[in-house]
C-alpha cells in the first residue's frame, strides 16, 4: 500500500506540490522544471494507486517510479511508505537477484541454432542484437557456477544442449528454452533459476527498444513467444515502442503491472498480441482492470495463424 498521508509531507517539504485529486498528487516537475509560467505548472502526475507506484509528467514525458522520485528529491527512497502488498493479482517484492552472466555467442558451433534464430527474426535481427541469449546452454550453468543437473532433470540434459535455445529473463530468475525444431517431443522448458516464487511469477523476456519518452509497451501472450521484431513492423511500431515483453504467467494484468513498475511508465499504450482462439469473454475482466492506469488498449490476433509467432503475419484488432 501507499502511504499517502507521508508522500505528501515529502512533496510539499520539496516544494512541487501543487494539488491532488482522488487518483493522483498532481505536481510540478522536478525533472524538466515544468511549465515557465509559475500559474501553468502541475504536469507530473504521481500515482495514488497502491497496484502501480509510479508518477508520469506530461510535458517531458518522463516516467519514473515513486521510490526513485523520492531518492531523486531527497536523497532516500522512503521503501516505508510503499508496500505492494499480497494479493491474488499481483505481489513485488523487494528481492536483490543475483545477475547471471551469458556465455558468448558462438553460430559455428551451433549452426543449427543459429539458423533457427534468423529465421524466427525474419533476419531483421543479428544474433548479438538479441538480448540474453544462450546457445551453450550447459556452458551458461557452469560459467554461474551452478549444475545444470540441479535445475532440469539429468535425461533432458543432453535434449536441452542440442535441441534448444535459451532466453534469460529480465530479472535474472528464469531461462526459457525453446527447441529449435517442431518434430522433437519437448519443446518447451521454463527452468527457474532463482526460487523466489512470487518474483518469478512475474519476471518476463523483454526487448527493450530504450525509447526513453516513449510509453508504448507490446505484450504477448504465453510462455514463449519470445522474440516481437516482426510483430511490431507488422504493427506499424518498431520505431515508437519502449519495451516488447512476453510473459511466464498467462495473466496480462500480472504483466502489465510488472512491466509497467520496471520501466516507470504511467499511463501507457499497450498492445497486446492475442491468440487467435480468444474471444472478448476472455479481456473482459482484464480490460476492467486496468482502465486505472492505461491511457489506451489495443488488442490484436493473427489471422493467419494462432498466435504472432506464426507466418505470415495479419494483424486484425479484436477491440
Amino acid at each position: 500500500m501507499i502511504d499517502i498521508d507521508g508522500i505528501r509531507d515529502i512533496l510539499k517539504k520539496c516544494d512541487i506540490y501543487v494539488k491532488e485529486n482522488s487518483k493522483n498528487f498532481i505536481c510540478k516537475c522536478p525533472y524538466c522544471g515544468d511549465h515557465k509560467d509559475k500559474h501553468k505548472q502541475g504536469h507530473c502526475y504521481v500515482s495514488k494507486d497502491d497496484n502501480i507506484p509510479v508518477c508520469h509528467c506530461w510535458l517531458c514525458n518522463n516516467s519514473t517510479t515513486i521510490t526513485k522520485l523520492l531518492f531523486d528529491l531527497t536523497g532516500d527512497n522512503h521503501s516505508n511508505l510503499i508496500i505492494v502488498e499480497n494479493n491474488k493479482n499481483y505481489v513485488r517484492k523487494n528481492t536483490t537477484f543475483k545477475e547471471f552472466k551469458v556465455p558468448e555467442l558462438n553460430s559455428m558451433d551451433f549452426p543449427l541454432k543459429s539458423l533457427y534464430m534468423r529465421r524466427r527474426t525474419f533476419g531483421k535481427l543479428q544474433l548479438n542484437e538479441i538480448p540474453n541469449l544462450v546457445f551453450d546452454i550447459r556452458e551458461f550453468f557452469r560459467i554461474n557456477g551452478l549444475n545444470m543437473s540441479d535445475y532440469v532433470h539429468p535425461f533432458e540434459e543432453q535434449h536441452i544442449q542440442d535441441n534448444m535455445v535459451g532466453f534469460l529473463s529480465k530479472r535474472s530468475t528464469i531461462l526459457y528454452c525453446r527447441a529449435i525444431s517442431d518434430k522433437v517431443q519437448i519443446k518447451f522448458k521454463k527452468i527457474a533459476l532463482q526460487q523466489d516464487l512470487d518474483s518469478v511469477g512475474l519476471d518476463y523476456y523483454c526487448i527493450d527498444n530504450q525509447i526513453v519518452n516513449s510509453n508504448i509497451l507490446v505484450l504477448s501472450e504465453g510462455n514463449f513467444d519470445i522474440l516481437g521484431c516482426y510483430s511490431l513492423d507488422t504493427l506499424n511500431l518498431n520505431d515508437k515502442c519502449r519495451a516488447y515483453c512476453s510473459g511466464c504467467t498467462f495473466s496480462y494484468e500480472e504483466l502489465l503491472k510488472s512491466a509497467c513498475l520496471d520501466f516507470g511508465i504511467y499511463r501507457a499504450d499497450v498492445y497486446v498480441l492475442s491468440d487467435s482462439d480468444k474471444n472478448k469473454y476472455h479481456y473482459k475482466k482484464f480490460l476492467d482492470n486496468i482502465k486505472p492506469y492505461v491511457n489506451s488498449i489495443n488488442i490484436y490476433y493473427n489471422s493467419m495463424g494462432k498466435d504472432f509467432g506464426n507466418f505470415p503475419q495479419c494483424a486484425v484488432k479484436l477491440f
